[in-house]
């Protein structure tokens, strides 16, 4: 896969959507845990476009299987993100939300890294947690699909040194499983369809690339998990 092409198509999207304004969503609280959160592809031919990264208490859940709520705007920020590899609208449907403390879009690392992480790549962020909102999400888009997202839902923050939880792959539901470079980013396709654009209207485990398009299954297809992610807490 041609990496400027990719990385040329996903930067346009996320610029035209906004997603840069929101990369500064996460605040830092006075009284907040500080954690510092890296993320590793651990596929051989899928980028992860930028991640979404929320802090929370239990009450909140990022998302659930099952059948997908056209007229929640959370739901159409996964959406848009699962299609485009755009952060913005779902960063923006969570800041506030009840029971999130922090949201963080991967877009300025601690590391030097491109926000679009390619197989061997790794990126890296701060990210704060108040107490009693110590539950850990993440979300992002596997970059060469036409709706699917890697997801760590709900994880405990670590009291102390590191923890690794991995990511498995989710189909947003939102868009047909064309297979077809012309409709993925990777393809300079930024085009969001709606959700009701003939998806499979609930999401679901991915099934995975099986060659009825354009993208190949032995480069693209994946087995779970999708990404590896280590966070350790800085402030013992």
């Amino acid at each position: 896969m041609n990496k400027t092409v990719l990385k040329g198509a996903l930067t346009s999207a996320i610029i035209l959507s906004g997603a840069l304004a929101a990369s500064q969503a996460a605040v830092a609280d006075d009284d907040g845990k500080s954690y510092e959160v890296t993320i590793r592809v651990a596929t051989r031919g899928q980028p992860i476009a930028p991640s979404v990264f929320v802090t929370h208490d239990s009450s909140f859940s990022i998302f659930e299987v099952g059948p997908a709520d056209d007229l929640d705007p959370q739901y159409e920020g996964l959406a848009m993100l699962a299609e485009t590899g755009s952060p913005a609208a779902l960063a923006g449907a969570i800041d506030g939300a009840d029971g999130v403390d922090t949201v963080t879009v991967l877009l300025t690392p601690t590391h030097p890294s491109p926000p679009v992480l390619f197989p061997g790549e790794s990126n890296s962020t701060i990210i704060t947690a108040s107490e009693g909102k110590l539950s850990f999400s993440a979300v992002g888009m596997l970059a060469a699909t036409n709706d699917a997202f890697y997801a760590v839902r709900g994880v405990a923050l670590p009291k102390k040194g590191s923890i690794t939880v991995y990511g498995d792959v989710y189909d947003a539901g939102s868009e047909p499983n064309t297979e077809l470079l012309a409709d993925i980013p990777a393809g300079g396709n930024d085009a969001y369809n709606s959700p009701d654009a003939a998806g499979e209207g609930h999401i679901h485990v991915h099934a995975g690339i099986h060659g009825g398009g354009t993208l190949d299954p032995a480069t693209h297809d994946w087995r779970n998990p999708a990404v590896e992610i280590t966070i350790t807490r800085l402030d013992d």
